[in-house]
C-alpha cells in the first residue's frame, strides 16, 4: 500500500508553488460588508485531470479521495501535508470506487462495495475491514458521535416482499452487533434502507436514531417511496414512523436536528418539520416549480435559518425554520454538478457549484466568490466536489482542474 515506488510515482506528478491572488470581483448585488479576500497558500499540479470526491482534514494532513478524469478510473485516497502539499501516503488497497466517507478522531471510515474500511489517517494503514456475509447486499453506512452503523439487505429470490434489512453497530475492531431488523412484510412489501442516520437524545436519556430510506417494493409492483422513521435503540423499538410523508419516491439531503425538531427534505420540492418530543408535524411546504431544489446535500441550520443545497435546478433556498417560508432564493451560481456539502466556518457557509467556490453569511450575502474563470495563482478551471476548511486556520483544501490547492481565507 505504501510502497516507495507508489509514493515516488505520485510525488513526481506534482509540484508546489505559493502565490498571492486578489479578491475576486463579484457580479452579485448582495455582497456582505465583510467580503473576504483569499490567498493561494500552495498549489500541487498533476499531469492528469482530477475528479475530487471528498476532502478531510486531520492533524498535520488533508486526505483527498480522487479519481482520474477518465472512463475506467477508480478511486485513490491520498494524504498531503496540509502546510506544504507534500505527499504523506497513498491508500489503494481495492481498485474500485469508495463511498460514504466520514472522518472521526483521525480515522477515515468508508465502504468499498460491501466492505467497510477504517483507515488511520496518521499512518495511512488499514485499522480494520468489516466484510459482508455472502447473502448480504445493498449496504448503507453512517458514522456519527454515537458510533459506526451499517445496514445490509438480505433479499429472498423467490419472493422479495420477504426481504429483510438489518442495522448493525460496529465496535472499534470492526466487529458488528445487531441493532434492529425491519422486515419488508411489515412495510407493505417495501424493503427499507437505513440511510442518512441522524442521532438525537431524548430528554429521558434514550438514544434515538432518525433514518431516511429510498425504499423499494421488488414485487411486480416495482415501485419506490421515500420513508422516514426514528428508532429508539435504548428501548429496541420504533420511536416514530412518518412513513412516506412527502408522497415521493425519493429522499432529499440528510436531515438536520435543531432544538428538538427535525427537518426533512424530499427528493424534489418539499420540506417538513416535526417536533421530536410529541412526534407531530409542525409544518410542511411544497415549493413552486421555479424554486425546485433537488439535492442530496445535507441540510444546514445557521442563525435559525435552514439552508438547502443548490440542486440540479440551480436554486439555493433559505428558509425560516419556524414556518418553512422561503426567506431568500439565490440563482445564477451554477447547479449541483461538482457541488459540495455546506462547510461552516466562523458563522458562514462555504460550498462549491458548477460555477465556482462561494461563501454565504446567514443573511444569504456573499462573503467569497471565486468563479471558474477567475485566476487563482496560475490555476483556472472548475472546482470539484471535495472541499474542506481547517477550523483553526481558515484554509480551504480542494481541487481545481489538474491541481490540488490550498486557499487561505483572510
Amino acid at each position: 500500500m505504501k510502497s516507495i515506488l507508489t509514493l515516488c510515482l505520485i510525488t513526481s506528478l506534482f509540484s508546489c508553488k505559493k502565490e498571492a491572488i486578489p479578491a475576486p470581483t463579484s457580479q452579485h448585488s448582495t455582497i456582505s460588508e465583510d467580503y473576504q479576500k483569499v490567498e493561494l497558500v500552495w498549489l500541487k499540479n498533476s499531469s492528469i485531470a482530477l475528479f475530487c470526491r471528498g476532502t478531510f482534514i486531520y492533524g498535520n494532513g488533508v486526505v483527498y479521495v480522487i479519481s482520474e478524469n477518465r472512463a475506467d478510473a477508480r478511486d485513490k485516497i491520498i494524504s498531503l501535508d496540509k502546510n506544504t502539499g507534500d505527499t504523506l501516503w497513498v491508500w489503494n488497497e481495492v481498485p474500485i470506487f469508495t463511498n460514504n466517507w466520514v472522518l472521526r478522531n483521525d480515522i477515515l471510515y468508508f465502504n468499498a462495495n460491501t466492505s467497510i474500511f477504517a483507515v488511520d489517517c496518521n499512518s495511512g494503514t488499514t485499522v480494520w475491514e468489516s466484510k459482508a456475509n455472502f447473502n448480504e447486499d445493498h449496504l448503507s453506512l453512517s458514522v456519527n458521535d454515537f458510533g459506526v452503523f451499517v445496514s445490509y439487505q438480505i433479499r429472498n429470490p423467490s419472493d422479495q416482499t420477504l426481504n429483510t434489512t438489518t442495522l448493525y453497530k460496529l465496535d472499534k475492531f470492526g466487529r458488528r452487533k445487531e441493532v434492529y431488523r425491519i422486515n419488508a412484510t411489515d412495510r407493505d412489501g417495501f424493503t427499507f434502507n437505513f440511510q442518512n442516520i441522524t442521532p438525537w437524545v431524548h430528554s429521558n436519556g434514550d438514544t434515538i436514531l432518525i433514518a431516511e430510506s429510498r425504499s423499494w417494493n421488488y414485487s411486480p409492483r416495482n415501485e419506490g417511496k421515500g420513508e422516514y422513521l426514528a428508532l429508539n435503540i435504548s428501548a429496541d423499538s420504533v420511536y416514530a414512523d412518518w412513513s412516506n410523508v412527502f408522497n415521493d419516491m425519493d429522499i432529499g439531503g440528510k436531515c438536520v436536528v435543531y432544538e428538538n425538531h427535525v427537518y426533512f427534505s424530499s427528493g424534489w420540492n418539499q420540506l417538513a418539520s416535526f417536533n421530536l418530543t410529541d412526534k407531530k408535524r409542525v409544518w410542511k411546504k411544497e415549493l413552486p416549480g421555479h424554486l425546485f431544489t433537488s439535492s442530496n446535500i445535507p441540510l444546514v441550520i445557521l442563525n435559525q435559518k435552514l439552508f438547502i443545497g443548490i440542486g440540479n435546478k440551480g436554486v439555493l433556498n433559505i428558509y425560516d425554520i419556524r414556518d418553512g417560508n422561503v426567506i431568500k432564493s439565490i440563482k445564477g451560481i451554477g447547479t449541483d454538478w461538482f457541488t459540495t456539502s455546506f462547510v461552516e466556518f466562523k458563522d458562514n457557509l462555504y460550498f462549491i457549484t458548477s460555477k465556482g467556490l462561494y461563501g454565504l453569511n446567514s443573511n444569504g450575502q456573499f462573503v467569497i466568490e471565486v468563479k471558474t474563470e477567475d485566476a487563482v495563482g496560475r490555476s483556472k478551471g472548475s472546482f470539484t466536489m471535495g472541499m474542506g476548511i481547517d477550523q483553526n486556520t481558515g484554509k480551504i483544501y480542494t481541487t481545481r482542474g489538474n491541481d490540488f490547492v490550498c486557499i487561505q481565507i483572510k
